[in-house]
């Protein structure tokens, strides 16, 4: 009995037939060897497709656990002096010594913040005048 399937398979063979020389693709008929070479040709392609499947799946889990493990690149921070002087120190301390002085509207890239005081690539300086 002839269904959809075997119609599909008929017309998939004749096409690979006609592109690679196989069968009697003038006719549409196939033979028995024919047959049997489409068979493991599909079923080559088959497995390869599944292989690569599997690869893919196994390249998006370890991307995504990579993903995971990589913190997120927190946004720069900066500041800008709203005094009209502000002293750089060596430390985040009143008692350190002064190693600079930026005026007012200097922007700087805040590095870190401690206990009110913000580093910036020069030294400490008190962060109520660097905002």
């Amino acid at each position: 009995m002839v269904n959809r399937k075997t119609i599909i398979f008929i017309a998939g063979f004749w096409t690979v037939s006609f592109l690679t020389g196989y069968g009697s693709a003038a006719t549409g008929l196939i033979d028995y060897e024919e047959y049997q070479l489409l068979k493991k040709v599909i079923a080559g392609i088959i497995r390869k497709v599944k292989e690569i499947d599997l690869r893919l799946k196994d390249v998006e889990e370890r991307v995504s656990r990579l993903e995971r493990l990589i913190p997120l690149q927190a946004e720069e921070k900066k500041c800008t002096v709203n005094a009209s002087w502000l002293r750089v120190r060596k430390c985040p301390s009143f008692e350190c010594k002064v190693v600079g002085l930026l005026k007012k509207g200097t922007q700087r890239k805040v590095l870190e913040e401690k206990e009110g005081w913000k580093k910036i690539e020069e030294g400490w300086v008190k962060a109520e005048y660097c905002k």
